[in-house]
């Protein structure tokens, strides 16, 4: 089973600020290895990461909401089809966003808004990568990636990563307010925010 999750980042180090904004309280249990439902880490490079093992929730709609904070990058990651996706908010509107989807091919991805301009140098040096190993015919999707890295150069974080220049990341598990039971595929969060899902 690889990766099927999403993650929000927050440009703010206000951790309480932050919880405010996504309606969380932390519960004071560690996630260490990323396996809870939800959990949160401020980090040092200015991002407060809701870390997710849903990839639908958050959804679009919700990052969304959650700009009017502050900008917010939303990465998606699904292994299993192979697809990735990271998103850019702020006030509320959507700026810019790149997809892959490898069903498409492994060579494609799609760009909208004015997305940072060294995505270009990313894409590019993914592209030469998929040439040199055999293109379509490889066993390797390197573009893929590309939303990735992306969304790890401008927060400073990776989910498939536990340690970085900056130091490590302490995630601590965090549930929606006024919600105690256990987190699964049934629960209120997911039922809320599945409704917003346009993503």
């Amino acid at each position: 089973m690889g990766f099927r999750i999403c993650w929000i980042a927050l440009e703010s180090e206000d951790r309480q600020r932050c919880l405010q904004t996504f309606g969380m309280v932390e519960t004071g249990r560690s996630d260490e290895e990323l396996e809870l439902p939800f959990s949160l880490a401020t980090l040092p490079t200015g991002w407060t990461i809701l870390f997710s093992n849903d990839e639908s929730n958050p959804s679009e709609a919700q990052a969304g909401v959650y700009s009017r904070a502050a900008r917010v990058i939303r990465c998606q990651v699904n292994e299993n089809e192979m697809t990735s996706a990271v998103t850019c908010y702020a006030e509320g509107e959507l700026l810019w966003s790149l997809t892959h989807n490898s069903e498409l091919g492994f060579y494609h991805i799609a760009p909208a808004g004015a997305a940072p301009s060294f995505v270009h140098e990313i894409i590019a040096r993914l592209t030469a990568e998929q040439d040199a190993n055999g293109g379509e015919k490889s066993d390797v999707d390197f573009l893929f990636e590309a939303p990735i890295e992306l969304a790890a150069e401008l927060t400073g974080f990776r989910h498939d990563e536990s340690e970085f220049d900056w130091g490590e990341a302490n995630f601590v598990e965090v549930r929606p307010i006024g919600k105690k039971a256990d987190l699964g595929k049934k629960s209120l969060w997911r039922r809320i925010f599945s409704r917003d899902h346009v993503g």
